[in-house]
């Protein structure tokens, strides 16, 4: 019974933290930014990932936080941003 408990939390765990298993270990994730926006970078800050995407219609860029969980999510917009893609 003990080992199940254990295997269960350790699945669930594993589950909430994909970015930090993928940061740490290496593997693969996903994550969409919002649809016509135009992606500038992605960076990582500890097991965060920091995303920045630029959007046309109200000329601003949003640098956005996706922390473990959806605990602490953070962003910073931009406004006039005038990003120039290739």
């Amino acid at each position: 019974m003990k080992k199940l408990l254990a295997v269960s939390v350790l699945a669930l765990s594993l589950v909430g933290c994909e970015q930090a298993v993928t940061r740490k270990f290496g593997g693969s994730m996903s994550y969409d930014i919002p649809t016509g926006t135009e992606l500038i970078s992605i960076t990582w800050k500890e097991s965060n990932m920091w995303v920045l995407y630029y959007d046309p219609q109200t000329n601003s860029c949003t640098f956005k936080e996706s922390s473990l969980y959806g605990a602490m999510e953070g962003s910073v917009v931009v406004k006039n941003c005038n990003y120039r893609g290739q």
